[in-house]
């Protein structure tokens, strides 16, 4: 039988709320005194506990597409910081309350290789009392996109993160559900696609209406990179839109720098929407499996009660913006 699982997310640990798994039309409001935003998630044959009143869906047209092929599991996560804040300092991943050092598999240290091979900014630390796990936000979602919209918009809605869904060019939540998924500023067919040229470029365009790099940033990058960011978003019309790894790739190059992230900044007019996925994990036989060598483990053998948490704070402040948790109900429902 495969382990029920209940999702919840909230603004801290202590304020969850379980998400509708595979519901993107009811995405989960997140409001807290430094983040004000909206989450999804979608798990490929889900078998878990669903909200009150929400009508079981097994699976989404999420992990139909091409674009999406392989991949068993999504967070897709949309808002903004309500403080400035460097790039740097933004992480997301995985933080436990006890140790788990004595439930690690044979073979952890080889996955851990792996994982830095996808994600060179991760840091971790899984032998401490509090195990931990992160890497910059902006690096390490599989597709990131940023609209700066206009302070004087986001002023004028004000108070919850619901209303400023409201605001004149907030980006649409994607969602391949919606009406065989729409285009909104966020991305493409209801899929996020990488474009976060917003975060350098200039305020005011050239005169031909294009996009220019700011040039407090000029020596961060040239403007070939800077081009680059935006590949796939609604602004290259002439480029294939159902793949955007180019711009994952100028992103993943400019914000792999960790001098260059500290150096770049959100602002609260910066609404950011994520998706971070993979196939690694079955949910359905609670395995992993990697490519790297071929390994799998049988995460059910290590399981030790704890749920699985994922969360974004500052790693300056402590601040947390957002936390997603997965819980096992049953392991063997």
């Amino acid at each position: 039988m495969a382990p029920s699982l209940h999702i919840s997310a909230g603004p801290d640990a202590k304020a969850l709320q379980p998400i509708a798994v595979n519901h993107d039309d009811i995405p989960l409001e997140i409001n807290s005194p430094h983040f004000h935003g909206r989450a999804t998630v979608r798990i490929k044959n889900f078998t878990g506990v669903d909200p009150p009143s929400v009508t079981h869906q097994s699976d989404s047209p999420y992990f139909n597409a091409t674009h999406r092929k392989g991949i068993t599991w999504s967070i897709q996560l949309q808002g903004r910081f309500l403080h400035e804040v460097n790039t740097d300092d933004v992480v997301f991943g995985n933080q436990f309350d006890k140790p788990i050092k004595d439930h690690l598999p044979y073979g952890t240290s080889v996955a851990l290789q792996f994982a830095k091979i996808v994600d060179p900014n991760l840091q971790h630390d899984l032998y401490c009392d509090t195990p931990w796990a992160f890497s910059p936000l902006v690096a390490t979602m599989t597709h990131f996109n940023v609209q700066r919209l206009e302070k004087e918009a986001l002023s004028e809605k004000g108070g919850t993160a619901k209303e400023e869904f409201e605001t004149k060019g907030y980006p649409g939540f994607p969602s391949p559900q919606a009406d065989g998924g729409k285009d909104t500023p966020a991305g493409k067919a209801g899929y996020v696609f990488d474009n976060t040229s917003a975060l350098v470029e200039n305020a005011a365009r050239d005169d031909e209406g294009k996009r220019v790099l700011a040039d407090e940033f000029s020596s961060l990058m040239d403007n070939t990179t800077f081009l680059g960011l935006s590949w796939g978003s609604s602004d290259s019309d002439d480029k294939e839109d159902t793949d955007d790894a180019e711009a994952l790739k100028a992103r993943k190059r400019l914000f792999g720098d960790k001098k260059k992230r500290q150096a770049i900044k959100f602002t609260p007019e910066d609404v950011w929407t994520a998706d971070f996925d993979n196939g690694f994990i079955d949910f359905n036989t609670l395995s992993l499996s990697l490519p790297y060598g071929g390994l799998q483990f049988d995460l059910k053998r290590y399981w030790d009660g704890q749920p699985v948490r994922y969360v974004c704070k500052n790693q300056k402040t402590g601040d947390i913006y957002f936390v997603v948790q997965f819980t096992i109900e049953d392991l063997d429902a």
